[in-house]
This record gives structure tokens, sequence and C-alpha cells, in this order.
């Protein structure tokens, strides 16, 4: 019986035979791995027979390693695939504190291989120390660890562990186009064109093995799962193939101005990184759901984290905190060199130039700040949301492509969207809403935003908010003599969890919560926006409609408790259902987290709260580029206060006075009532368009319409 045939009667509970552990040897003095084809995929000439070459299989050779392995299997001389490491310490760990999930050194399950772009620049990893410390360099070539392939130990193959076989193979494709893009931040020349071609190669190597490794065992208890997870893989290997494709092509780097060096494949490149993330989140997901077979007990090993994933130095990505402050300096300097159209806007630009406090508020709005103290107060998803808005900046802006004309062209390209398209009772049909309230952007940049937030989202939570926001709406609720929190559509209770450590008690509650252990009983409806993604906090199930019911056995705790509502979803009554059952059983608080006049609730759910309650606390949510979202917290008006005219939905970005008449595409939390506002925010609006890529000279262009209602970029909410 093969080793593959092994692998896959472990992972269907089959193989109840003891394993054999092979032997290693001996290479030298210092700590040295060499190559091997467990995910190993670097290292071979720049030749196109190569791709369908693969390499003997041999076991890690290291003393470090022999030890290591020894002193694992020590404790039992037989494997059984029911020996395996809980789920719940996985699940748990998750929230675990962002410096303990940031790796220091490789796991004792990885080992670093060869270069990922030729083995002519590098066999294997060397370097001094007991142990791989992430943010070395290898002492034979001077690369750092995202310049080599990581890889699973051969024993994986045995048992059952495929979710590491995939993940290394992903990461090192992965890798691939991070090392070109660094490549092309290093140097423009004729080595540059060689390293994209071998590092393409080297790509299409670790994509023939992904589609090699057999996921029918999948379908054996959730039919479908294999399906989904191949075309995930064939997703990499077309992206993978068209960067091949291009890559041949380049013969020269173009010089010509407003171009920028990696044009013709730049598209290609971010797309097989778009694709491996995806697959990364499937198979980071089929582990935690449950649904792929946990690695055994003995390697303490699991697919990491996303913080651990993207957030490690030289794990995905350099992590480069440089990029920031180089981009900063960049933004300040295109500013002070522009010409300003009005005295007002010359004025904002000089404070935004000679005053470092304008800086600061948009960069903590934005939840970019440069202290590094402040990621030991972030939770996961804003930890995240900085992290992915760095690599962003890295490689939308570092390589040019962002003050590029292609990105002009492809920006412009999108402002034009079909008319709004009604059904037979006169509303807007679901495609048209979905695609009113899209943001539009060229379709590399918003495949790219796309995949830094929706996957997370689905894992997560929807809605992002510094830990600045969370203490602030706690002291808002208890200055309201608020101490309860019902939470109707709680997804995931990752909020949930978020607003209880500020010291409030929370129930949690989902019409189809996502299952696991911290749930309650589970809906037989799937949940349509989390899917089977463990909980973090306990879910309950409730129908809005029994709101009342629940509060009616309270016992005079109803003026105590706020219910909280984040990301409603949109076309459907969820939230004014809610809202009005609350309101019925005397409830005087709410707490909603979304989009007004957007993606999340209903007409009828904003003209109840805008009419029954006035606002207390509105902050933004932390941004990705495509949501608008606000936290804000109401209380019910009384009698005496509702003649009053109606809380604003949406204020000014500029003057806060007034509700918006028209919000701004390109970037949807920006909104203004009139043509004024608009003008006098041009300096501030054009810092936060840099932010998400997308150039301010376009904008300015786009100006020329003189009629505030007419323009292009410019929208009724």
């Amino acid at each position: 019986m093969s080793d593959w045939d092994d692998l896959f009667r472990a992972a269907e509970g089959l193989n109840e035979e003891e394993s054999s552990i092979p032997t290693t040897k001996k290479r030298n003095n210092n700590h040295a791995y060499s190559s091997n084809d467990d995910g190993d995929v670097g290292g071979y000439n720049y030749d196109e027979a190569c791709i369908e070459q693969d390499s003997n299989t041999i076991d890690p050779s290291t003393s470090s390693y022999n030890h290591r392995m020894k002193k694992k299997m020590k404790c039992s001389e037989k494997l059984h695939v029911t020996d395996q490491l809980p789920l719940e310490k996985i699940l748990n760990s998750r929230m675990d504190t962002i410096e303990k999930q940031i790796w220091k050194s490789l796991p004792l399950w990885l080992f670093p291989g060869s270069s990922l772009r030729t083995k002519k620049i590098c066999q294997g990893w060397v370097h001094d120390t007991s142990t791989t410390n992430i943010d070395e360099k290898c002492q034979t070539c001077g690369w750092s660890m995202l310049h080599h392939s990581l890889r699973y130990p051969s024993t994986a193959k045995l048992f059952g562990q495929t979710s590491l076989i995939l993940f290394v193979l992903v990461r090192n494709i992965r890798c691939c186009c991070s090392c070109i893009l660094e490549q092309n931040h290093v140097q423009n020349n004729h080595d540059t064109i060689i390293c994209i071609k071998e590092y393409s190669i080297t790509a299409l190597r670790a994509v023939k093995k992904l589609l090699r490794i057999d996921l029918q065992f999948l379908t054996k208890f959730h039919p479908g799962e294999a399906e989904i997870l191949q075309q995930k893989l064939q997703n990499i290997n077309k992206s993978i193939h068209s960067l091949y494709q291009k890559s041949k092509a380049i013969v020269k780097f173009s010089t010509v101005k407003n171009t920028f060096p990696l044009q013709g494949i730049f598209e290609e490149l971010v797309q097989v990184m778009v694709d491996c993330d995806v697959a990364y989140f499937r198979i980071y997901y089929l582990q935690n759901a449950d649904i792929m077979t946990l690695p055994i007990a003995t390697y303490n090993s699991f697919i990491p984290h996303p913080v651990t994933y993207f957030g490690t130095v030289n794990l995905t990505w350099s992590v480069d905190k440089n990029c920031l402050t180089e981009f900063l300096i960049h933004v300040k300097s295109s500013f002070s060199s522009s010409p300003s159209q009005s005295s007002s806007d010359i004025s904002a630009v000089e404070k935004m130039v000679n005053d470092d406090k304008p800086w600061s508020e948009i960069m903590t709005q934005l939840g970019v700040m440069e202290e590094d103290e402040q990621s030991d107060s972030m939770d996961p998803m804003s930890f995240l949301h900085k992290n992915r808005m760095m690599e962003t900046i890295c490689i939308f802006w570092k390589s040019g492509w962002m003050d590029s004309c292609e990105s002009w062209r492809q920006l412009l390209q999108t402002i034009r969207r079909p008319c709004d398209q009604y059904d037979e009772s006169g509303k807007l049909s679901e495609e048209a809403f979905y695609e009113k309230h899209q943001t539009p952007a060229p379709k590399v940049l918003q495949n790219w935003r796309d995949s830094c937030r929706d996957l997370l989202c689905n894992l997560y939570a929807y809605a992002t908010l510094s830990k600045t926001s969370y203490r602030e709406v706690a002291s808002c609720l208890k200055n309201l003599n608020v101490s309860n929190i019902l939470e109707m559509g709680a997804g995931t209770g990752y909020v949930a969890r978020q607003i209880e450590t500020m010291g409030l008690d929370v129930s949690a509650f989902d019409i189809a919560p996502t299952g696991g252990s911290q749930s309650g009983p589970c809906s037989e409806v799937l949940n349509e926006y989390h899917g089977s993604s463990p909980p973090f906090y306990k879910v309950q199930q409730l129908d809005c409609g029994r709101i009342t019911s629940l509060l009616r056995n309270t016992r005079g705790e109803v003026e105590k408790t706020a219910l909280l509502l984040c990301y409603p979803p949109p076309l459907s009554s969820m939230a004014e259902e809610a809202l009005k059952s609350f309101i019925e059983s005397g409830g005087e608080v709410v707490i909603h987290i979304g989009e007004f006049k957007g993606l999340t609730g209903s007409k009828i759910f904003e003209t109840m709260i805008s009419k029954q309650f006035r606002i207390e606390y509105r902050s933004q949510c932390l941004h990705w580029g495509t949501d608008a979202a606000d936290v804000t917290v109401w209380k019910k008006l009384t009698s005496s206060e509702r003649p009053k005219a109606s809380a604003f939905l949406l204020p000014c970005s500029c003057c806060g006075k007034k509700e918006s008449r028209k919000r701004f595409r390109f970037y949807r939390p920006l909104v203004y009532c009139s043509d004024d506002c608009y003008q006098l925010h041009a300096t501030d609006r054009n810092v936060q368009l840099s932010f998400f890529m997308i150039p301010s000279k376009l904008i300015s262009d786009l100006n020329d319409v003189d009629d505030f209602d007419y323009r292009p970029h410019l929208e009724a909410p």
C-alpha cells in the first residue's frame, strides 16, 4: 500500500496499523535542512521541463529534527487517528493575545526548505540556533524565510494530515508572488525578469502537487465539500498559468512615464495571491468546522489562525512596517506639491502638511496607527484590518500601480453603472440593490479588497470596531444605566464577546446559530452568512418575534437592557421586527452597528429608529474600502420630545449639521449635504482616498462637472 493510500485511509478512520517513523541522518554541525518533496517546491533550474518532474522524497536530515521527532514519539509506539488534538484547544486559541498568536519561530511541524526561486541559489536552509527564528536569514543565500519553501513532515502523508499538506503548498505558492513583489521593490533590471519567470515556474510546480491530492474523502460525511475545495485549487491553477504565460512575454520593463515595472503581469500576480488566500481560508474553515481531519496530537499542529498567517513576519509576506511610514511621507509630499483650487483648500493643505495632529486623527480613524504598543490592545479583527491595509499599501502603492495611468484608466471604467431595475411591485430588484451599493474600483483592487474582508467576515464578524469604540460604547451605555445587552442576529458571537469584555452582560441570539460546543441547540437551517464557523460566544436560537416573551421574564430588567443589532441583513424585515418587539417590551436603548441607507437593515427600521429615538453616540467602524458602517447608540424619546425633527441617519462628513444628500461612491463612508461641504472636505477626503489606493488626481478631474447633483462619482444614498 502506498503512502498516499495510507494517508486517505487514515483520514477516513480506516488505518489502525502501527506507524513507522523514518530515520534521519546528521548533515553537519550547523542546523541545516535539506530539500525534499514534502511541500518543498523550490530549487531547480529555469527549464520548463522541470515543471513535470518531482524530486524523490527524502527525510529531514538534521540532528535537531531527529532529536525532536524521537522526543515526540517516545510517549507512544502506536498512533491512531482518534488520538487528536482537541478541537476546543484550537478554537479557544483564536482569541489569544496578538503577541501570543504571532510566531517568533517556526513550530516543530514545519521545516524551511530550499529557495523558492532556484536551487542554484540555495539548496537548503542553514542557520546557527537550535530553533528556526522566523525573522532570520539563511546563511547560505542571505535571503529571509519568505524566499524559502516550507515543508511538512514526511510522516504527514501517513497520518491523515491532508490539511497540513494543502496549507504548506498554498503558502509556498503565495510566497512566490510576495517574492516577485519584493524583488520589484529592490531592483528593476534583467535579473528581476529572470526572477519573475523562475518564481512562476516554482508556483506551477506546487500547484501540480495540489491538484494531485485526492479530496474525495471529504464527501463521506460532508457531500459537496470536496468539489468546493477542488474548485478553489483549480482557480489557483488557472491564475498561475495565466501569470506564467504573461511572464514569458516580458522582455524588458517599461520606462514610459506613468507606467510601472510590473505592468503586464500585476493583475495576474495579485489574482494568484487572492486565490491562495481563498484556498487558505477554506482549509482553515474546514479544520475549525471539524470537517477536515485534524492533525494528530503528537505534532501539536494545526492550520494557523489568520492573525498568525498574515501577521507573522515572512510567513506569507514581509510585514514591512516601514512601508507605512514611507507611504505617509509620500502622501504628505504629494499634497504639498499639488496646486490648490481655493484659499480654504490652501489653508487645509498647509495644516495637513505642517501639523501632525490631523494625520494622527485620520490614522486613528482608519485604524492604522503607527505605535506598536497599540497592537497589544487589538482584537483579531482590528489587528487584521491594520495588517491587511499595510499589505495593500505594499502591493498597490510600492509597486507603482496606484500612481500609474493603468489604475486611472481602470477606475474611470467603473464609474458608470447600469440603470436601476425594478421588480413587478415597483421595488428595486435584489441584483440592482447590491449593484447600487457596490464600491467602484478596478477589478484587481476589488478582488483584493473582497479577499481581505469578506473571508474574515465569514469566520469572525461583519463589523470591525477598534478597542476605543468598544470602550466608548460601554461608557455610553453605563451612563444610560444599561448593564445588559440583548443581541439579535449575533452570528458567531464575536461582537458579543468583545462587548462582554467591557464589563456588560450579553445574551446573544440568532435564528440560525452557527453551532459548536459554545452554542445552545443548533438550528437545522445553515447560517447564511457564517456557515458552520464555530462561535466565539454562546449564541442561542431565537426568532425576533419571541423577544417580547423573553423580556417578559426579566422582572423589571428591561430598562437596564439594550438591544444590539450588528449588521442586520438587508432586504429583510429582521431589524424592524426586532425593534418593534423590543419597544413593545418596554425597551429604551438600541445599539446599531451597520450602514444606514446602505447594505444593512430596511427603510422601515430606519424610519422607526430616527423618529422614535435620539442618538446618544456615533463613531465610524474600521472600514476596508467597500463598507460604510457606523456604530450608534440610541435612546427612546419621551412623548414630549416626539414632535422634534428626526435624528440624522447620515450626517454630512464635513459639517455634521445636516442630513447628507450625496454619497461618495469611491469611498462610501463619505457623505455630503452640499457642494460647499464637498469642496471644503477635499483635503481630508484625498488623504483617506490615498489609504484605499484611489488616486486623488482622478477625482479632481471628475470635479469638472459643476452641478453637485450630477457628478458621476456622487449618488443619492
